[in-house]
């Protein structure tokens, strides 16, 4: 199955090159596309550093790797779309997460589940 990657998996990826190259051969291989939203690619970058070669590689899978992007009309929706709950900290990191899940219809893949409580997201806890 197809999964939304948020920035916990791909600071994850970016501390384990191994782990990374492996999850993205299974996505290859099953051909499944691993949807990211460049907020989450821009924090991971910022907790994992700036120059890290395993988030770079993500750029060098175009069959595998779908970027999600939003324009100005869709950050509108975006903010009357996806609710705050009770986390507004964590808002800004979770809303074109669960944007590009709802609209790609395919599960979040993270390491925290908890962020995506109360999003009517379907959730896959990576290891």
């Amino acid at each position: 199955m197809s999964a939304t990657a948020d920035h916990t998996i791909l600071a994850h990826i970016a501390s384990l090159p191994v782990y990374g190259e492996v999850l993205l051969d299974d996505f290859r291989k099953q051909r499944r596309i691993l949807v990211v939203p460049t907020e989450s690619m821009a924090l991971a970058s910022r907790v994992a550093g700036d120059d890290s070669p395993s988030l770079s590689m993500l750029l060098q899978r175009p069959a595998t790797v779908k970027w999600s992007e939003l324009d100005p009309t869709t950050a509108l929706r975006l903010g009357q779309h996806v609710p705050l709950l009770d986390r507004l900290a964590e808002w800004s990191m979770v809303a074109p997460v669960v944007w590009a899940s709802q609209r790609h219809d395919i599960p979040v893949l993270t390491r925290q589940p908890e962020l995506y409580e109360g999003h009517h997201v379907m959730v896959v806890q990576a290891p």
